[in-house]
């Protein structure tokens, strides 16, 4: 897995930011995890996840956790875990995240039409 190298600094991050959210400190910013969402590329087609139009919804269901209802091009997309735990990682780089929750879904499903029309002019889609 391409994080490989991060997975201990992830832990520490974790649980740095669950000693925050007991002392009740934890407030996040959902713009800043949209923002951070434009860092993670479908590797096939070198496009954001945002700009693909796959992530439906950003939530905070909990002081510090982050929900993201996310989907993929495709149901037997071969990237789904690779893109899924790249957004997980982006997400609990924001700050005041304690914890990340990646639901992918397929309903509604995916169509070119939910890309952002910068998308369609980089995949030479455009009008």
């Amino acid at each position: 897995m391409q994080f490989a190298c991060h997975d201990m600094q992830y832990v520490i991050l974790a649980h740095d930011r669950r000693d925050q959210r007991m002392r009740g400190a934890l407030v996040v910013n959902l713009e800043e995890v949209w923002q951070a969402l434009t860092e993670v590329l479908d590797p096939e087609l070198g496009l954001n996840v945002v700009e693909l139009g796959l992530v439906y919804e950003i939530t905070e269901p909990g002081e510090g956790d982050v929900a993201v209802r996310m989907t993929m091009t495709t149901p037997g997309c071969p990237m789904h875990d690779s893109i899924s735990g790249s957004v997980e990682w982006a997400v609990m780089h924001v700050n005041n995240v304690a914890s990340a929750k990646v639901d992918v879904v397929f309903d509604p499903p995916w169509t070119p039409d939910m890309m952002t029309l910068e998308a369609k002019n980089k995949l030479g889609w455009g009008n």
